[in-house]
C-alpha cells in the first residue's frame, strides 16, 4: 500500500500549503492499514485509513492539482452544476486541502447564556469577560476558492455531523462551518459568495442522518437565519446555497477528466479503482 499522490502533496507543502504533520497523519494510516492487512486485525485503529474522511477527500481531489487552470474550471464546473439550480460558474478555482478558518467574532458577541448547563454558563460568561474565543479555527475538509465564491466543502463517509458545540446545544457543524465561509467573504476583495457543499455517500443521505434534515431545513434561507442570528443581515448578501453531492458522482468526473487528460497513470487508475471498490463507492465513469 502506498499513499496516493504523494508527490502532489509534498509539492502542496513546498508552497506552504500543507504540512508535514498531516503528511505524517495520513502516511501513518497508510502504514497502519498496511500492517492491520498482513496480520489480519480488526483493531479500529489500525484501519483508521478506511474511514478516515481527509484521505477519502485528499484521493478523490488531489487529481485536480494536476490539471491546467482550464481544466480544473471544467471538472468543478461538471460535478458542480447538476445539483445546482442556479447556473453557478466557477472560475479561477484554487484549492485548499484542510484549511483552518478564524472563528466568527460576531457569534462570540452575540452568544448568549443560556445554556441549560451550569457551570457552561458560567464558563461562557467567564470567558466573554477575559475576552477569550468560545471556538478554535474551524477545520475545513477541502476549500475551493474562486474570484466569486467561497466553496467550503465538508466531508463526510460513515459519520454523521456534530449537532452541538462545548458551549452551545444548537450549533450545528454545517452551521459553523457557513458562519466562518461568511467571514471569510466578507473580507475578501471584492467580496464573495459562500456555496456550501456537502459531500455524503449516496446511501447513506437519508432519514438516518442528522445531515439530511439540516440540509433541508436549508433550502429555507429562513431556517439559516434562525441558526446563524448574528449572521441574519449577511446572508442575503454573502450566501449563495448548501448543497448535497455524492462521492459517487464527484469521483467519476474526477476522474474520467483525469484520464481523458492522461493525468493518472495505470498503477494510480487502479489503486484508485481498488481505493473505492473498498468503500462500496461505485465508480460511473468509462474509458476511452
Amino acid at each position: 500500500m502506498k499513499l496516493l499522490f504523494q508527490e502532489d502533496m509534498d509539492e502542496l507543502i513546498r508552497k506552504g500549503k500543507f504540512t508535514e504533520e498531516r503528511k505524517e497523519k495520513y502516511m501513518k494510516w497508510v502504514v497502519n492499514a498496511e500492517r492491520a492487512r498482513k496480520i489480519g486485525s480488526l483493531d479500529e485503529t489500525l484501519n483508521q485509513y478506511d474511514k478516515a474522511e481527509e484521505v477519502l477527500t485528499w484521493c478523490t481531489f488531489a487529481p485536480l492539482l494536476r490539471m491546467n487552470a482550464e481544466q480544473r474550471i471544467v471538472t468543478i464546473n461538471e460535478f458542480l452544476n447538476p445539483r445546482l439550480s442556479l447556473d453557478v460558474v466557477v472560475s479561477n478555482p484554487c484549492l485548499n486541502f484542510e484549511k483552518m478558518l478564524l472563528p466568527s467574532e460576531s457569534y462570540y458577541d452575540k452568544m448568549t447564556t443560556d445554556h441549560p448547563v451550569k457551570y457552561i454558563r458560567e464558563t461562557i460568561e467567564s470567558h466573554r469577560k477575559k475576552g477569550i474565543l468560545l471556538e478554535k479555527h474551524t477545520h475545513i475538509d477541502l476549500l475551493i476558492e474562486t474570484d466569486e465564491l467561497i466553496i467550503p466543502i465538508e466531508a463526510k463517509f460513515t459519520s454523521d455531523i456534530d449537532y452541538q458545540r462545548t458551549y452551545s446545544c444548537i450549533r450545528n457543524q454545517i452551521a459553523r462551518t457557513i458562519d466562518v465561509s461568511i467571514e471569510a467573504a466578507k473580507k475578501a476583495r471584492p467580496p464573495k459568495k459562500v456555496l456550501f457543499l456537502l459531500c455524503v455517500p449516496r446511501v447513506l443521505y437519508n432519514e438516518g442522518r442528522y445531515y439530511y434534515y439540516k440540509m433541508k431545513d436549508y433550502e429555507s434561507l429562513e431556517n439559516l437565519k434562525h441558526d446563524l442570528p448574528h449572521q441574519a443581515d449577511f446572508l442575503d448578501a454573502y450566501f449563495n446555497s448548501a448543497n448535497v453531492f455524492f462521492w459517487e458522482d464527484v469521483a467519476s468526473t474526477v476522474i474520467r477528466n483525469a484520464v481523458k487528460w492522461n493525468l493518472l497513470n495505470t498503477d494510480e487508475l487502479e489503486a484508485l479503482k481498488e481505493f473505492y471498490d473498498e468503500r462500496l463507492i461505485k465508480l460511473t465513469w468509462r474509458e476511452a
